[in-house]
C-alpha cells in the first residue's frame, strides 16, 4: 500500500450529509490531517493530481473511501 502524506490537501464528498462535515474533520484530523488542508470537493473542483478524494460511501457514514487522484480527463 502506498505511503500516506498527510500534508496533501484533501477534497471531501458527503453526498448531502452535512451533519457528518465536523466528524469527518475530525475522523481525518486524527489520522493526522490538518483541518485546513480539508476541502469541499464538488463535480467541477475535485482537487489536482497527488491530492486526496475521500466521499462517505453508501449506505452508512461508517462507510469511508479514499482515493489519491492519479490523472484528470474531461467528462
Amino acid at each position: 500500500m502506498a505511503e500516506v502524506d498527510s500534508s496533501k490537501k484533501v477534497y471531501l464528498f458527503l453526498h448531502g450529509r452535512m451533519d457528518l462535515h465536523e466528524k469527518m474533520l475530525n475522523s481525518l484530523e486524527s489520522n493526522g490531517f490538518q483541518k485546513d488542508n480539508a476541502i469541499m470537493g464538488n463535480p467541477k473542483q475535485a482537487g489536482e493530481v497527488g491530492d486526496y478524494m475521500v466521499q462517505l460511501w453508501p449506505p452508512g457514514p461508517k462507510d469511508r473511501k479514499s482515493s489519491l487522484n492519479s490523472s484528470h480527463s474531461s467528462v
